[in-house]
């Protein structure tokens, strides 16, 4: 069984059709949602004892409410896989040193999907999922926004993309062709801009780990975060899990 954690309610929406392009026969999961962003997580954490233990926050946020998810879950050794998706929230009041520190500390905790979780990062938010002109969009990898902007993403993504919604991405919205297609050549391009942040080549790496949550973070910290100006390189965290779960090779062509 697997578990997946949202920072919100539309990451699931989205999730939801990515799975219906990339995953005909789904496995038995259970979606949480946490409502609040990752600083918010990681004090609840640490205020539980900082084990990293997800489940355990999950079931006191739950803990009384109508619709209980993990009703039946005793702890989180009962999920093979836990997977969690949350915003950078470069945006957040916290000072900028402060957020490097405590997602650093998040990375550590949850560094791998069959121990207290693999986390995924939108950079700077969800929303990064549509910052692209018509797709396949070659300039994407110079894409990045100023920490100043972040307030302000959702407006900027809406002016800038070629698509005004998400119904590109949606299969009850589109063809599943043309659903998978344009999934397909997103996922492309934010590989490819991982890999050219990471080792400054714009194509698929051979090795995950060369583009791992990890390293993308430190060049985001050390380029871009606590460079002049203080700004992040825009990238979503989706197709960066796809490319974690399928073979390199899926990727090596646009078919």
């Amino acid at each position: 069984m697997i578990l997946v954690v949202f920072e919100g309610h539309k990451d699931s929406t989205i999730f939801d059709a990515m799975i219906a392009a990339f995953f005909p026969k789904r496995s038995e999961q259970i979606v949480c949602i946490y409502e609040n962003n990752i600083y918010h997580l990681y004090q609840e954490l640490k205020g539980l004892g900082g084990d990293g233990d997800i489940v355990a926050v999950l079931r006191e946020k739950y803990r009384g409410m109508p619709i209980d998810p993990l009703q039946n879950i005793k702890n989180s050794s009962e999920f093979s896989e836990i997977y969690l998706f949350f915003d950078l929230d470069f945006h957040d009041k916290q000072e900028t040193s402060e957020v490097v520190r405590q997602i650093d500390e998040m990375l550590e905790m949850f560094d791998t999907e069959t121990g207290n979780g693999k986390l995924y990062i939108h950079y700077p938010m969800l929303e990064s999922i549509y910052y692209t002109q018509k797709l396949p969009d070659c300039d994407f990898v110079n894409y990045w926004v100023k920490k100043a902007d972040c307030n302000n993403f959702k407006r900027l993504v809406v002016e800038f993309s070629y698509y005004k919604n998400l119904d590109f991405l949606n299969v009850k919205k589109m063809p599943m062709d043309s659903t998978k297609e344009n999934w397909q050549m997103l996922c492309r391009q934010n590989i490819e801009k991982a890999n050219f942040l990471c080792s400054q080549e714009k194509s698929i790496p051979c090795d995950k780990e060369d583009i791992s949550q990890r390293k993308i973070f430190d060049v985001q910290k050390e380029q871009y975060i606590l460079a002049e100006p203080c700004r992040v390189s825009i990238l979503n965290a989706f197709p960066l899990f796809l490319y974690d779960y399928f073979p390199t090779s899926k990727w090596d062509t646009k078919s």
